[in-house]
């Protein structure tokens, strides 16, 4: 947060002819919720790339196109608690490494 908030008020002053001082709280309370929004999917993007080609398909399966874990594993001919253990290891697995990615 307080990243996207130095970013915001960094655009502003080189840009300082096209805006105002009100306009510029309004621009960074306003807009804080969705920069906030970019940055956390631009570091879920990042850390999908450590993931398999099959834990990636299982991400996109289960959170990209929504479906149910007993419909994942009637396409992935496996039973639905594998299904749901690969869920578990996968978010695992991003937890982890965002929490890395946070420390850093």
């Amino acid at each position: 947060m307080t990243t996207a908030k130095h970013k915001c008020i960094d655009f502003l002053r080189k840009n300082n002819r096209e805006f105002t001082i009100p306009v510029v709280s309004d621009i960074c309370t306003n807009n804080l919720s969705e920069i906030n929004r970019m940055e956390s999917k631009e570091m879920i993007q990042g850390a999908l790339d450590i993931l398999s080609h099959s834990e990636q398909k299982l991400f996109y399966l289960k959170y990209k196109i929504g479906l149910t874990n007993a419909e994942i594993s009637s396409l992935l001919n496996a039973s639905p608690d594998s299904v749901k253990a690969m869920l578990w290891r996968m978010r695992k697995k991003l937890k982890d490494h965002l929490e890395k990615e946070a420390e850093s």
